[in-house]
């Protein structure tokens, strides 16, 4: 599993604030900007341009913001964890609280694909997002999420 890897507690971002989705993408860009020396408008508008073509809502109160950028060297994740939840066009209709974000490299290349699949495998376990959920400190989802992958 590759997951492990990817998530630090630099990347891992408790109890945010956010009133809808535009603005937890505009919060996603600025953080990300600052760490991964990207510009913020060309993290939103890949992460925007994505949800133009289907919303990132994976159910149960978690979504998976994903996307390709070109200036991107090496896949970045974030994990957001918000005091309350807003809406993400959800097909089941409810409210998001946990986000996690997924940047890879525009490359020709399938293994975004088998990430975005491990990690929605992850957060498809009910048990795991409460776990998120209820997480006051950083290593405590890191542990959460190395030992849903066992």
């Amino acid at each position: 599993m590759i997951l492990p890897k990817l998530v630090t507690k630099q990347f891992i971002l408790l109890n945010q604030k956010s009133n809808n989705k535009k603005n937890v993408l505009e919060l996603i860009s600025s953080y990300l900007q600052k760490e991964i020396k990207i510009k913020k408008d060309i993290i939103f508008e890949s992460l925007y341009a994505r949800e133009k073509l289907g919303t990132t809502a994976l159910g149960n109160g978690v979504a998976l913001p994903h996307a390709r950028i070109d200036s991107l060297k090496t896949t970045q994740t974030l994990l957001l964890q918000l005091g309350s939840g807003i809406d993400f066009d959800a097909v089941d209709g409810k409210k998001v609280d946990v986000i996690f974000v997924l940047l890879v490299p525009n490359v020709n290349s399938d293994s975004h694909v088998k990430m975005l699949a491990e990690i929605a495998a992850i957060l498809d376990n009910e048990q795991t997002v409460k776990k998120i959920r209820k997480a006051k400190k950083t290593q405590e989802i890191i542990s959460i999420l190395n030992s849903s992958q066992n």
